[in-house]
């Protein structure tokens, strides 16, 4: 049988299926909620993609990564030292570099550029496109989708004969399931334009657990 694969993103709308996946992809704190979920179905895999920054930067991230103890940790950005954590030992790692993680994206898109247009999706005013383009091109770099979407193309890429169910992943800014951080809403205008440029071979493989989400994005709703 071939089962489909879950994605977990961190929002506060998040729910955890009691139907069976083959692998679960989790981005940062998400993490705990993969546990969960692999606790049901201990056949399942999971994957945690985090950027090193937001493991290092942020204690609740970190936290969640190391009491999963994924079966494969992949670093969107940046080098995680996984061998200093007793709780990873038995952890596949994976890391790409800032072009890495850009070049990878483009793959999806209909259009190579349409990753840098999307980054502009960012800020809504024009001056303060131009400062973010600016800052992207000098220091910051390009980041393109969220770690959640990035998770999903990872997902899509890892296992081409199978749907992708999201759980998590509203693609709108809002609170998270833990903490009083709060979702970056120009991240998921970012996340809009990625979606209505996906390349339609993967986006008719998507589909999402909250009918709304599904309604307001145009993805696929899935009937459990």
């Amino acid at each position: 049988m071939n089962y489909p694969i879950l994605v977990l993103g961190a929002s506060d709308e998040l729910i955890i299926p009691d139907f069976q996946c083959k692998e679960v992809f989790t981005c940062n704190s998400s993490a705990i909620k993969g546990k969960i979920y692999k606790n049901k179905f201990n056949s399942c895999k999971h994957t945690n993609v985090t950027p090193a920054k937001a493991f290092y930067k942020i204690e609740e991230i970190r936290n969640s990564v190391l009491e999963s103890s994924p079966d494969n940790l992949i670093s969107r950005i940046g080098n995680i030292d996984y061998r200093k954590y007793d709780q990873l030992t038995n952890t596949n790692y994976q890391e790409f570099s800032q072009n890495e993680q850009i070049n990878f994206q483009k793959k999806f898109l209909k259009k190579k550029l349409f990753v840098y247009f999307a980054e502009l999706q960012y800020k809504k005013d024009i001056v303060k496109k131009i400062f973010h383009l600016k800052d992207c091109m000098t220091w910051r770099g390009f980041l393109g989708c969220s770690t959640g979407l990035f998770a999903v193309i990872l997902a899509l890429e890892k296992n081409p004969n199978s749907d992708v169910i999201l759980s998590g992943i509203e693609f709108k800014g809002g609170n998270y399931f833990q903490g009083d951080r709060k979702m970056t809403e120009g991240r998921a205008f970012v996340d809009l334009f990625f979606l209505k440029h996906l390349k339609e071979i993967y986006k008719e493989r998507i589909f999402t657990l909250n009918r709304e989400t599904a309604n307001r994005v145009n993805i696929k709703y899935f009937i459990q």
